[in-house]
């Protein structure tokens, strides 16, 4: 189903996101963060 594909494309990309800016240890983690958050709980939804 293409929808799942695309879901499973997007997640793997936000968590290569994710850890690209806890290497680089951004002064913008906190904001980071919370987008992180904000997008996991969608998911959940």
């Amino acid at each position: 189903m293409l929808t799942a594909q695309v879901e499973l494309y997007y997640t793997k990309e936000l968590a290569k996101v994710a850890e690209l800016v806890d290497a680089l240890d951004l002064g913008s983690n906190m904001y980071n963060s919370h987008f992180v958050e904000h997008y996991k709980n969608q998911r959940l939804q």
